[in-house]
């Protein structure tokens, strides 16, 4: 179960809502946004989305649009958000990078408790993902060929047709 899972189940079994306060990251100043974070906690926040999509300038101090493109940055202000939060932290990824993988990649090793990506106005209706899971490993080949009935395995459960 992760931090933000065991967060909302706790907040459903005593029939509260939950509140997640997003703040964009490393704006004006990462000290800035770490007194955010621990404002937005003290008055009452379940868990914290950190805007890593924003588009604005800045990047020459490692804000703004730095941010969400280079890996590097996105793990340092997860980690420090991190070392400073008390409920689950989110990062929300921009869509505006040429692999946002390796950004989500980064946000992870700081710690992120989950991922989110703005990418609906950009995909078709039938790409659309109902559930994303991030893996430390894709099952490959010896030739590096991806072995998709191994990631499908957890969903067929012992269906007798495991149609592809």
């Amino acid at each position: 179960m992760t931090a933000i899972d065991a967060a909302f189940r706790r907040l459903r079994a005593s029939g509260e809502r939950g509140l997640v306060v997003y703040l964009t990251a490393g704006d004006p100043t990462p000290a800035a946004s770490l007194r955010y974070l621990r404002a937005a906690e003290d008055a009452g926040a379940d868990g914290l989305e950190l805007n890593f999509g924003c588009p604005h300038g800045m990047s020459e101090r490692g804000m703004g649009a730095a941010v969400g493109q280079v890996p590097e940055y996105s793990c340092q202000i997860t980690e420090w958000a991190k070392e400073t939060a008390r409920t689950p932290v989110m990062v929300k990824l921009t869509p505006n990078v040429t692999d946002i993988r390796a950004i989500g990649r980064a946000a992870k090793r700081g710690g992120a408790d989950a991922l989110t990506a703005h990418c609906l106005d950009r995909l078709a209706a039938f790409k659309v993902p109902s559930v994303i899971h991030i893996l430390d490993e894709v099952p490959r080949t010896a030739t590096g060929k991806l072995q998709k009935f191994k990631l499908r395995e957890k969903y067929w459960g012992g269906a007798a047709r495991k149609v592809n």
